[in-house]
């Protein structure tokens, strides 16, 4: 399941928690929060659609800066045995929530993957 594979990397280089499923309310002011929303297979080569979203209570500057540095560790994942590519399908955009005050930068990467 590539996205365990994604949230094991991330978790072992980010400055910030990564979670799979929305944490609970308090538990953290600056997290990532990953998701696959779409895949395919052809000819036993999966490939997936990987949203990535950066949070943080502090400032929009901030959930950039986290953004910046996902897409930096996203760059390496193709030295994992299980990914052939990883590709920035939307490399950062802000996608704010002003109603609870959640600052938010989200990026999609296609990945190839075994």
């Amino acid at each position: 399941m590539i996205e365990k594979t994604i949230y094991d990397f991330l978790s072992e280089r980010a400055s910030v928690p990564v979670y799979m499923t929305e944490p609970a309310e308090g538990i953290a002011d600056e997290y990532i929060l990953i998701h696959k929303s779409g895949g395919r297979v052809s000819n036993r080569i999966r490939s997936a659609l990987l949203l990535v979203k950066c949070i943080s209570t502090k400032s929009l500057y901030r959930a950039a800066e986290i953004c910046e540095e996902v897409i930096a560790i996203m760059d390496d994942t193709v030295t994992l045995n299980e990914v052939a590519s990883c590709t920035p399908n939307s490399p950062g955009y802000n996608n704010s929530d002003t109603a609870s005050m959640q600052y938010r930068y989200d990026a999609t990467f296609d990945i190839t993957h075994y």
